[in-house]
């Protein structure tokens, strides 16, 4: 498939989480959980997103004074930077979720797209981190698209699920009237085409459980 056919198709939905991309977040998630210590790796392994294969491995991190994220990704390198205290719980599993989906996207990590106006050159790569802030040129930037959708997509859907008791018939019927909430979901909102991704993405989720 050319670029500008995956191009057209990626517009429908958030790029794809794979079972083994679910996997490694969950896996990350318990191993922080028994014990680490700063700059050093927690968790590594290969990992695929079903079409690519590569080593990442995840480090705990002291948070940047200017950073109000989580953590990052570099996708050059593999590796995944997880901001921890000690003491404290560190993220749930759709942060390391998020960070993969970034990890494996062509617009970050495909030469042939760096030059493209959505490319990983289009914008100063601090933005790549989130030290420019969750705001709405955060939040609608074309990767943080992609990843941002994906995680509150699993995330809403998980929601009504415990609030419906797992009936997936109800499940979709409060889908099919969902409505804006949440900051970044406002901001989707203003785009039609934006909104309609997300849209996607849910039922997406919905309709094959990952």
């Amino acid at each position: 498939m050319n670029f500008k056919n995956w191009i057209n198709l990626q517009e429908g939905q958030a790029l794809a989480l794979s079972n083994d991309m679910a996997k490694f977040a969950k896996e990350t998630y318990n191993a922080i959980q028994q014990g680490w210590e700063y700059d050093k790796i927690v968790y590594q392994r290969q990992v695929t997103d079903d079409k690519t294969t590569k080593n990442v491995y995840v480090i705990p991190k002291q948070r940047p004074t200017n950073d109000t994220g989580d953590g990052y990704a570099d996708s050059q390198t593999g590796e995944i930077g997880v901001y921890l205290i000690p003491n404290q719980t560190p993220p749930e599993e759709d942060f390391f979720q998020h960070e993969l989906i970034h990890m494996f996207d062509p617009k970050l990590t495909n030469n042939k797209l760096r030059n493209a106006s959505w490319g990983v050159d289009a914008q100063n790569q601090q933005s790549l981190h989130a030290t420019t802030g969750q705001n709405s040129k955060y939040y609608t930037n074309p990767w943080e698209q992609d990843a941002f959708m994906r995680q509150t997509a699993i995330s809403t859907i998980k929601n009504k699920s415990w609030l419906f008791d797992g009936d997936m018939n109800q499940v979709k019927q409060s889908i099919s009237n969902l409505k804006p909430q949440d900051p970044w979901e406002k901001e989707w909102y203003k785009n039609p085409k934006m909104w309609k991704k997300y849209l996607n993405t849910v039922y997406q989720i919905t309709q094959s459980g990952n």
